[in-house]
């Protein structure tokens, strides 16, 4: 979804980084 004033929000950093950060778990406990 295209943000005309920032592309690259903050709350979009947290979710990616939370997305990242269950594969981790998931690669760890699987």
């Amino acid at each position: 979804m295209p943000d005309r004033g920032h592309p690259y929000t903050p709350l979009a950093a947290m979710f990616f980084a939370g997305f990242l950060l269950l594969l981790l778990l998931e690669g760890m406990i699987g």
